[in-house]
């Protein structure tokens, strides 16, 4: 029920800053649209011809050339509204495509902790078997992956474009946000609890549009209240005391978790927002690889670095990882292939 629960709360709350596409979405199905449509395309062909009119023309013939619009301008009109119509299609799709991965990346959550709970392996090692296992599936069926997984328009365009190094370092740049998410968000769920982490790291509904304002974009009122609202309600969900950890040590443990998650929250929405910048100016398939691969090779060195006499532990101790009740090979295999190789090929899609 935890697990059903943290899903259904995080996509909630991630649901928040979509309200206006609903709003848009419902306006142009409606009944109206072809009537709206029709007058749409006579306003455009109109002011198309009557640009075409010189001043040296008589009334006579202006009012001809108005009411009388030629073929090629009732094509350039329709093939507009046709164009931006298919934009509209475009972003349904992308909005689905989100939800979607919004559930993926929810699905970790209780994953992640249980793992790390009760004897499970450090937490950088488990960050560092997730990357490494998405980045060897990448290398195995990254293109089988990149024929069957389809594209927005604006994505499809840049396909053949070699910038050089900008590949190399967008790819970098991504890889390193989201090595730095995953690292607090593995750390900081063995440390508090799958609710308060699922709360938290969705924090990120709410920072990307913060951002957004900050760097000019326009932010609509109904945005910031549902912004602010959803804030007051992450705040109070963390005050839960049936959910509080008793006694001074727990209290810390869970504060450190509650932070990182925090931490990771902020992370993500820088990644968030750099690979809707990369994504239209990098191949899709060398932007994915190379972030993945950076983000395995960060997360492979932390481990060597901090974790390796506890890894070494954990190992020695023999565990049976393939075991019936061990949840660590299908929590790697899920978290690596699905929510990280999977995810990261939609979103950049």
């Amino acid at each position: 029920m935890k697990f059903v629960s943290s899903i259904l709360a995080t996509l909630a709350l991630t649901s928040l800053n979509r309200v206006e596409s609903f709003s848009v979405s419902r306006t142009l199905q409606s009944p109206q649209t072809d009537l709206h449509t029709k007058n749409y395309l006579s306003s455009r062909v109109l002011s198309s011809t009557a640009r075409l009119s010189t001043a040296t023309e008589d009334e006579t013939t202006l009012a001809k050339t108005t009411a009388t619009p030629s073929s090629s301008l009732e094509s350039a009109a329709v093939a507009e509204v046709v164009e931006e119509q298919e934009g509209i299609s475009d972003y349904a799709k992308g909005f689905l495509i989100i939800g979607f991965i919004t559930f993926l990346n929810a699905s970790s959550n209780p994953m992640w902790h249980a793992a790390t709970a009760g004897g499970g392996p450090p937490p950088l090692l488990l960050n560092a078997a997730v990357s490494s296992v998405a980045f060897l599936g990448l290398l195995a069926g990254g293109s089988l992956l990149d024929s069957n997984v389809g594209t927005m328009s604006n994505l499809a365009e840049n396909d053949d474009k070699d910038d050089g190094f900008q590949n190399w370092y967008g790819g970098m740049e991504l890889g390193f946000w989201k090595f730095l998410g995953t690292t607090c968000h593995i750390y900081g769920l063995s440390l508090t609890t799958a609710n308060h982490g699922a709360f938290l790291i969705q924090l990120t509904t709410l920072i990307v549009p913060v951002i957004q304002g900050l760097q000019g974009e326009r932010i609509s009122r109904q945005m910031q209240a549902a912004v602010g609202l959803a804030l007051l309600g992450v705040f109070a969900f963390t005050q839960d005391p049936s959910s509080a950890a008793e006694g001074a040590d727990a209290i810390a443990t869970q504060s450190i978790g509650d932070a990182l998650c925090v931490a990771c929250a902020l992370f993500y929405s820088f990644y968030d927002i750099q690979t809707f910048k990369w994504g239209k100016l990098i191949p899709r398939t060398q932007l994915v690889t190379t972030k993945i691969g950076t983000q395995a090779l960060l997360s492979i060195s932390l481990c060597g670095a901090l974790a390796w006499d506890e890894s070494a532990e954990f190992f020695a101790n023999n565990p049976d990882l393939l075991a019936g009740g061990s949840l660590l090979v299908p929590v790697v295999l899920w978290t690596g292939l699905i929510v990280n190789a999977l995810a990261t090929f939609l979103q950049v899609g």
